[in-house]
């Protein structure tokens, strides 16, 4: 008889977290590449990882470490080896939002990778940082945010609540959705440490013991 058409056909119904819809489609396995491209707007998941920390001291004193310090940020961030360069409005991303004469950085990490933060907002009222973020797999581009909310602590003295989010949103063509479970599990406990050593250095004025350990290891490597 007529041969069969190599056709793929199936429903493809998403777990709740994923923002996207499901879609029932048939098609032709050799036209599958150019159907997900046409599609990218059902086949998208949102990953939002969200992480917060008390910090003793008013928004203004941790707005200061935040934004003041943004081109030192290696000075009290454990996983940031180096600030290798703070971008302007003439040399950054074209796109990018340009607060004090600063749009961005480069900041090369403990690990040895490279990441270019690029500003997206700064409200210096609101205490609100936001950049997106290059240099991931499969070339991901997440925003992360950094947000100050004041408390009142039970002695009546002012805190700080400080959030950090990262937002993404994971392709399926190209398949950036293979990174879902890894980042989901990896970057809570990042954000964790990140929040502890902004907190310590707001407090006191000086590096995290995880700073110092992480200071002392990378001169030891360089010997």
């Amino acid at each position: 008889g007529k041969r069969r058409k190599n056709s793929l056909e199936r429903t493809v119904d998403y777990p709740r977290e994923y923002s996207c819809i499901s879609a029932s489609e048939t098609v032709h396995r050799d036209n599958l590449k150019k159907y997900l491209q046409r599609r990218t707007i059902l086949l998208i998941m949102d990953l939002e990882v969200k992480r917060s920390i008390i910090i003793d001291k008013p928004a203004d004193v941790v707005w200061k470490v935040l934004w003041d310090e943004f081109g030192h940020a290696d000075k009290f961030l454990s996983n940031v080896a180096s600030v290798n360069r703070v971008f302007t409005g003439d040399d950054g991303d074209g796109d990018a939002v340009t607060v004090d004469g600063i749009s961005g950085r480069e900041l090369s990490m403990v690990d040895g990778s490279t990441f270019t933060e690029m500003l997206v907002a700064v409200d210096k009222t609101e205490h609100v940082l936001s950049y997106s973020i290059s240099g991931m797999p499969f070339g991901l581009v997440p925003v992360g945010t950094w947000t100050i909310t004041t408390v009142s602590g039970d002695d009546g003295t002012n805190k700080s609540e400080l959030t950090l989010v990262d937002k993404a949103s994971l392709s399926y063509w190209p398949p950036r959705f293979v990174l879902y479970p890894v980042l989901r599990s990896m970057i809570p406990g990042v954000f964790d440490a990140m929040l502890e050593d902004v907190k310590h250095y707001a407090e006191t004025d000086t590096p995290s013991p995880a700073k110092v350990e992480a200071t002392k290891k990378a001169a030891e490597n360089e010997k």
